[in-house]
């Protein structure tokens, strides 16, 4: 009797390939793959009327072709063997009347061979289940860090919302869903209507943007791509990364790069503004990952990764390393978001030090936190590519970064099903090396803006008014006068998002009041509609607030109480006493790190006694420790363990300040705020 079950619920998974890696360890068919890619090219290059694009992307479906032979011949050849084996061991354990010294050592023989075969079946297993235990438990690696998570959250999306307000459940709904919520957010102009015209953003820009390349950084930036730099970006990609849609790994680049990197860099030298990269190569998986403490059954509430090919990623490496030492010329030091040699305590020292000189002069401050709508999303390429024009980007550079940009798709991926494809009109993907340099020079103009516009008034320094400051997307705006700077604000935000997408979330944008008077603090109220912080605000990770006796309370004491829980929670774990130590290195010392640079605040002793407390504890389950705290501390060719010594690196991190204002760097903004505080020059 046959019983088919059939559900609504059930949406069958659509098998993508992706290379086997252990294929490529084994020198014959590295050897083997190598000459037929040789081949392939030979056959293919220079044929009439075949663009190299082409010839690139299909070269993909024939190596892939290779692979998959190669693995079923292996496949079926190891389990031939492995029927064979045991057929053997069988008939030799069957012979218990005439056993010999031969047949024994026979017997030992095959059955050595057949654990081998085992035990590397085994471990591609692991390979491909990605199992979560600590092979090297000692060491400060990724697979400790996988050990020390809480258990896995399940990524499968039970329901969602819908358009009508109604949660389904059904499958069909979820991926039609998240599908059109992802094509409208990649098509504004179709859903929000289209942006600016030509002429009206060309003159919106002109007085915006202000910093323009060098005559020698745009020859830097326009030379060929060489064999070299693509080199250099394959050496510092790291692998074990998930491909896109093409399945080919960044390892399958590395084995065969004196094959590939030829032609690769053929390929990009080819793009010219009229030649493009195939459709296919552009092509893209979005996964979602729910952000957490959100309502998961809202599409908005999940961050989508775009999972790109690595040919892809190559490309936008190279030219993100080029960029990279030109933009912090373009972009002022306002922005500290993806910027070298700028960090988030920059704009953390400089909220507080704006927050002390209005306590301590009595002046009336209101700090605005603007949170934007998926603002990597919705920028308008129009607008991008108009301000990279206005910096001074040569032509050869701007055609690599419009290729990357020529009609891109993607499918989103639901609970192991794809959706249809979505053709990309708009933003930066999350995902690409290049996007968070991009994302930074398209939010210029707005912060030129905000520091050109005499109608928005911040708080004034020693040399300098400090009105906005920007971590990425995430921006802090310092305001005097608010009855008349945040109206004008907010009218430069909307003037911008009309030509670059940029939106307000208001349900999510916070006010922190400074000295503000009742009054006013009424009337802002009745006109704006964003949320009112009664003490704290949220920026970067850390609280702010009004009252620096409560920066401790709200800063370290909820670290100290997540270290006590962490620990509570990882003792159980199967974790050797090095691994336990490499625990500290790698987990809490960064997390300590991070609040000692941003809250630059006296920490009473207490606090390191207890974090001391907790430390040896974990370190020693049972019982008491048997090695003083300070041989642990010590360096490891000085009989320690190199186990971080806290109030240390509290000392180190509050001493880099010292070398900050001995240096007075201008990339420092809140340097200028503290020496208005301090009265003197810091040097």
């Amino acid at each position: 009797m046959w019983m088919d079950l059939h559900s609504p619920l059930f949406r069958p998974r659509e098998r993508t390939w992706r290379l086997n890696t252990t294929l490529l360890d084994d020198p014959l068919l590295r050897m083997e793959f190598s000459d037929r890619l040789k081949q392939y090219f030979q056959d293919n290059l220079d044929v009439e009327d075949v663009p190299v694009a082409t010839v690139w992307e299909a070269h993909k479906a024939v190596i892939r072709g290779h692979f998959i032979g190669a693995a079923t011949a292996i496949k079926r050849a190891k389990t031939a063997e492995v029927a064979d084996l045991l057929h053997n061991i069988r008939r030799l354990e069957s012979q218990t009347d005439t056993v010999t010294d031969a047949s024994f050592q026979e017997a030992t023989l095959l059955r050595r061979r057949l654990n081998e075969i085992l035990d590397e079946k085994i471990r591609l297993d692991a390979i491909k289940a990605k199992c979560r235990f600590a092979l090297s438990e000692n060491r400060p690696s990724r697979l400790l860090a996988i050990l020390l998570r809480q258990r896995r959250r399940l990524a499968y999306i039970a329901k969602i919302k819908l358009k009508n307000g109604l949660c389904s459940s059904l499958p069909a709904d979820i991926m039609e869903e998240f599908a059109s919520y992802y094509q409208s957010l990649y098509h504004i102009d179709a859903v929000e209507g289209p942006g600016s015209p030509p002429e009206s953003l060309s003159t919106y820009l002109q007085s915006r943007v202000t910093s323009k390349l060098s005559s020698s950084a745009r020859e830097s930036l326009a030379t060929p791509i060489s064999i070299e730099e693509l080199s250099t970006a394959l050496k510092s990609m790291k692998n074990g990364r998930c491909p896109g849609p093409d399945g080919l790994p960044l390892e399958y680049y590395k084995c065969f790069g004196e094959s590939l990197s030829p032609l690769l860099v053929r390929l990009f030298q080819s793009i010219d503004g009229s030649t493009h990269l195939h459709p296919r190569t552009l092509a893209a998986t979005i996964t979602v990952i729910p952000k957490p403490g959100k309502d998961h059954s809202d599409c908005k509430n999940y961050r989508p990764i775009s999972l790109l090919n690595v040919d892809t990623k190559i490309l936008a490496k190279i030219l993100a390393t080029r960029l990279m030492p030109y933009v912090s010329g373009l972009v002022k030091p306002d922005q500290v978001g993806f910027m070298p040699g700028r960090e988030a305590k920059d704009a953390t020292s400089r909220a507080l030090n704006a927050i002390t000189l209005a306590k301590r002069s009595g002046q009336a401050l209101l700090l605005f936190s603007v949170d934007a709508e998926k603002a990597f999303d919705r920028v308008r390429w129009n607008y991008l590519f108009e301000v990279l024009h206005l910096m001074g980007l040569p032509d050869n550079y701007f055609h690599w970064i419009a290729a990357l940009y020529h009609k891109p798709t993607a499918r989103v991926r639901i609970n192991g099903a794809l959706s249809t494809e979505i053709t990309i009109y708009n933003g930066t993907r999350q995902g690409c090396p290049l996007s968070p340099l991009l994302f930074a020079l398209s939010l210029e103009p707005l912060l030129e803006s905000v520091r050109s516009d005499a109608d928005i008034s911040g708080i004034r320094g020693r040399s300098r008014e400090h009105v906005v400051s920007a971590y990425a997307d995430d921006l802090l705006f310092m305001l005097t006068n608010t009855e008349s700077s945040l109206p004008a604000a907010l009218k430069t935000l909307a003037e911008f998002g009309e030509h670059s997408g940029f939106r307000i979330n208001a349900d999510k944008s916070e006010f922190l009041d400074i000295n503000l008077h009742p009054i006013v603090t009424s009337r802002l109220k009745q006109r704006f509609p964003f949320a009112w912080c009664p003490t704290k605000m949220r920026y970067l990770g850390i609280w702010l607030t009004p009252s620096h006796s409560r920066l401790f309370e709200l800063n370290y004491k909820p670290l100290l109480d997540s270290f006590r829980a962490d620990l509570a929670g990882w003792n159980n774990k199967f974790i050797s006493w090095l691994g336990r130590v490499n625990v500290i290195k790698m987990n809490l010392l960064p997390r300590l790190l991070y609040v000692f640079q941003t809250v630059p605040i006296p920490v009473p002793a207490e606090f390191f006694v207890t974090l001391r407390s907790l430390i040896l504890k974990f370190i020693w389950p049972k019982g008491k420790p048997r090695v003083r705290y300070e041989t642990l501390c010590r360096a490891k060719n000085r009989g320690g363990l190199a186990l971080p010594d806290t109030k240390l690196y509290f000392y180190a991190t509050q001493l880099t300040r010292v070398l900050d204002w001995s240096l007075t760097s201008a990339e420092k903004l809140w340097l200028d705020l503290e020496e208005e505080l301090m009265g003197t020059p810091l040097w």
